[in-house]
């Protein structure tokens, strides 16, 4: 049983881990500039924004009063700016599942899909009954 339970946690962690990478990088989106004045800054200071420009997560968005822009992720996924304000551009439009960091929902799947076939070795070396005994003549 231990060794069951060895295997099922360290495949577990190794089937894991592309997912939990991957929900934590970057998305690219294009931003669309309703009207009035949009500023766009990667970290540093804030640039005027043009409709068509590429923005990723994590960059941030300037709307001054009177204007507002659109980020678009895909044909489905869309985010508007109204309000004046400074905004950090998240994906919040996931389909599905709403994701922040981790899907654990991918990685339960995979967890459970490990630990049957787990249990299925398991039990296909346990019931193979008792080791042969050498013949005696």
């Amino acid at each position: 049983m231990i060794k069951f339970a060895s295997l099922f946690v360290a495949v577990s962690l190794a089937m894991a881990a592309p997912v939990t990478a991957s929900a934590q990088e970057a998305v690219n989106a294009t931003l669309r500039v309703e009207n009035g004045n949009v500023m766009t800054s990667q970290g540093g200071e804030f640039a005027t924004a043009q409709s068509g420009q590429v923005v990723a997560t994590g960059n941030r968005l300037m709307v001054a009063e009177n204007s507002a822009a659109t980020v678009i992720f895909s044909a489905t996924c869309q985010r508007q700016y109204t309000s004046p304000g400074v905004y950090t551009i998240q994906r919040v439009c996931e389909p599905g599942v709403a994701r922040v960091g981790t899907d654990w929902v991918s990685a339960g799947k995979i967890a459970l899909g490990v630990g049957v076939g787990a249990a299925i070795l398991a039990n296909m070396e346990e019931s193979g009954g008792p080791p042969p005994q050498p013949v005696s003549q």
